[in-house]
């Protein structure tokens, strides 16, 4: 190899460093700023445990919104699905219901629900954002309905509550809830040929369909995936906070996807992926924490994850143009902004 191309090499790595990991950099950007702003509240291990309590019923929603966007599809309906699945919840718990019949049930219907929403897609082959926003709203009335219009929380027994209490070493059970659910996706989408192949749907579905690869079985288990994760979120929102409503899930939708959107720009530059949207979630955690400690106003937390989302779609749109000639010669790397794209679109 020549001076220039090992040059020409170098730059290129680094160009590949600051791309994948420039989160990182603000992420621990942040932190120190923080730190140093708010030394009494923002570094301790108190504030800690705070954020992993308030994030895990978003972690787990953030990668249900992640399982159909590998595929090329999304899924709007996993935030009612989380409302409808908070209150089910709840109702099976003050009727007396076991613990563990409760989360047999919450999670079937989860499947239940993603399983209709893959009917929709890929054998109606309705537009996945139609969709599932057809279903979100249906999903929102059954949980109203279930909830009779009220907050429910009498008659839910500790059993429920020590699923979201309980901490185990330095860290809330949430905050292991997620990590063992991201261990779980990125080990299918990484290290099966499962999910490389939901990769190749999501990044081009004929050219997957003449490769032998069926790509309508990875549609359909990315949203079962997204329904069963939505409905877990559902369990722990009822167990962290001890009561639900039907609407509950609603603010959890747009930074949920800004996460997701912020992971395709982030460890693995141009492609949805697992530690990429557990970065993102952190980001946006410890950004609104220091925002708010701060003494920032509530609606802050609705512009940033609003200007977040933005910024990571605009990013991973970016990076899409630009890796769009290495895909070209054959690169085996989606395309965060072609992955994201519906079916026919």
């Amino acid at each position: 190899m020549s001076m220039s191309e090992s040059g020409r090499h170098a730059r290129l790595n680094w160009r590949s460093i600051a791309t994948n990991y420039a989160a990182v950099g603000v992420l621990i950007a942040l932190v120190v700023v923080f730190s140093i702003t708010e030394p009494e509240t923002f570094p301790t291990l108190d504030n800690f445990k705070s954020i992993v309590n308030s994030q895990s019923v978003l972690g787990l929603l953030a990668l249900a919104a992640l399982a159909p966007l590998v595929v090329g599809e999304f899924d709007i309906s996993i935030a009612s699905m989380l409302g409808l699945a908070a209150v089910i919840t709840a109702k099976l718990a003050s009727s007396g219901t076991e613990l563990v019949l409760i989360i047999l049930i919450v999670l079937a219907l989860g499947v239940f629900v993603g399983a209709i929403n893959a009917f929709l897609v890929v054998k109606v082959q309705v537009n996945s954002f139609v969709a599932t926003l057809g279903t979100s709203v249906i999903l929102s009335g059954f949980a109203t309905l279930a909830a009779g219009g009220k907050t429910i929380y009498e008659g839910i027994g500790d059993d429920l509550l020590s699923l979201a209490s309980t901490e185990v070493w330095f860290m809330p059970i949430g905050g292991w809830y997620v990590l063992a659910a991201a261990l779980g996706l990125w080990y299918l989408l990484q290290h099966t040929a499962l999910g490389r192949e939901m990769y190749a749907t999501g990044y081009g579905r004929q050219a997957a369909r003449l490769a032998g690869i069926r790509t309508e079985r990875r549609v359909v288990l990315s949203f079962l995936l997204a329904g069963m994760l939505a409905a877990a979120a559902g369990i722990l929102n009822t167990a962290s906070l001890g009561s639900a409503t039907a609407g509950v899930g609603a603010g959890y939708l747009l930074p949920a996807f800004a996460a997701a959107f912020l992971g395709a720009t982030t460890i693995r530059a141009g492609r949805f992926n697992v530690w990429g949207t557990v970065l993102g979630l952190i980001l946006l955690a410890v950004g609104i924490t220091g925002l708010q400690l701060a003494g920032a106003e509530n609606y802050i937390q609705d512009m940033f994850n609003g200007v977040a989302l933005i910024l990571a779609v605009t990013l991973a749109r970016v990076g899409a143009l630009r890796a769009r000639p290495e895909e070209e010669t054959g690169g085996d790397e989606p395309l965060a902004a072609e992955a994201a794209r519906p079916v026919g679109a």
